[in-house]
């Protein structure tokens, strides 16, 4: 029944957008993404090498999150309508999520539609290929919702991460391009990191006294241990010796009102993480970003199991460089060692971002230049 409701609402949209797509297409991109309110810098970067490479080209950048509640809701379909026209009059339209107007309509054929997924590498499994899991989306609404289709373009990071890209999207090999995202560039360029560390340290001036402990902890839908293990690293760390850096999913609706634990949001995950003397992930691709930056990075996986068989990996935890701990005691045992393996950590991602491509943003950029 549900399928069948769906069915008609998006043949109603589908009439509407007959209509939106009389609008003469003009020399302009638009990008679309539901990870955030604000746009990505992977979105930004792109926008602004894009104005400097064509200036006469038009850009329009749609961040818009999916939050619950019915009058979010009702706010997100008003946007779709905005999402329509100006998806009707672009020649081109870049994604870094799932869209409903990008895969549910039909299109003018002079569109060409990139997906630019938002997370780098290949660590936990989404799309088709969680269908049926907890953490995932049932079969008939992937079916109703044409989940991740009219994609020209599907862009990862190696050929190392092209299966699972594969898998995830439903898509054929001929649609994968080689292309990691451009903060790849950003976290390359050592001096611009040292610059913002520098930057954030001068606004949070204890982060010049102790050793600073970034943790990125990945999104889960049901948030209620994740919180549990927030507050309990929060009792257990010596806030005498370590500052604890929080950098929560932008959509994480996790609230952790304590003076102790340094939270901005004016920063995205990887630039906090440019102070960090070590940092604590988990199935999170910041991983990825932390390994580009040459970190020491930790996983605190509490929940491997329950994870594992709500998501699953595409690359196995173990692959990963670094600790993986289950207990609080191990982890901080790990973090004061004096040795870590960095080589090891150089050899991953040497393995996962191509590191042949040197600029990654300009590569983007001729991409959606490209003609069909």
């Amino acid at each position: 029944m549900i399928y069948y409701l769906m069915q008609i609402v998006l043949l109603g949209l589908d009439f509407i957008y007959l209509f939106i797509k009389l609008f003469p297409t003009r020399h302009k991109v638009v990008f679309l993404s539901r990870q955030s309110n604000k746009p990505s810098s992977d979105i930004t970067l792109i926008e602004k090498r894009l104005h400097e490479t064509d200036p006469k080209i038009e850009t329009v950048v749609l961040c818009r999150t999916l939050d619950g509640g019915l009058k979010n809701k009702i706010s997100y379909i008003m946007h779709m309508f905005v999402q329509m026209y100006h998806i009707a009059t672009s020649e081109v339209a870049v994604l870094d999520s799932y869209c409903i107007v990008i895969s549910c309509l039909h299109h003018k054929k002079s569109l060409k539609v990139i997906q630019m997924w938002h997370g780098l590498g290949c660590f936990k499994k989404f799309g088709y290929s969680v269908l049926g899991k907890s953490g995932g989306s049932s079969l008939t609404i992937a079916r109703a919702m044409h989940m991740h289709e009219k994609y020209d373009m599907v862009l990862t990071s190696s050929q190392h991460t092209k299966k699972a890209f594969m898998e995830g999207f439903n898509v054929a090999e001929e649609k994968m391009v080689i292309a990691p995202l451009p903060k790849v560039d950003l976290l390359r360029n050592h001096e611009y990191m040292r610059a913002k560390a520098n930057e954030i340290k001068e606004k949070h001036p204890q982060m010049k006294q102790r050793f600073n402990i970034v943790y990125a902890p990945t999104f889960r839908a049901d948030e209620t241990k994740l919180k549990k293990a927030i507050e309990e690293m929060i009792d257990y760390i010596d806030f005498s010796r370590y500052n604890l850096i929080l950098c929560l999913h932008p959509i994480s609706k996790i609230v952790i009102d304590d003076p102790r634990v340094i939270i901005d949001k004016n920063y995205f995950s990887y630039e906090m993480a440019s102070v960090g003397d070590a940092v604590i992930s988990d199935y999170s691709a910041t991983s990825y970003e932390m390994a580009i930056m040459d970190k020491k990075i930790y996983y605190y996986v509490f929940d491997q199991d329950d994870y594992d068989q709500e998501r699953g990996f595409y690359t196995p935890l173990e692959e990963f460089p670094g600790p993986k701990c289950r207990d609080l005691k191990t982890l901080f045992t790990e973090i004061e060692k004096p040795d870590y393996d960095q080589q090891a950590v150089r050899d991953f991602i040497n393995r996962y971002i191509d590191p042949s491509i040197t600029d990654c943003c300009g590569n983007i950029v001729s991409l959606i230049l490209r003609k069909k």
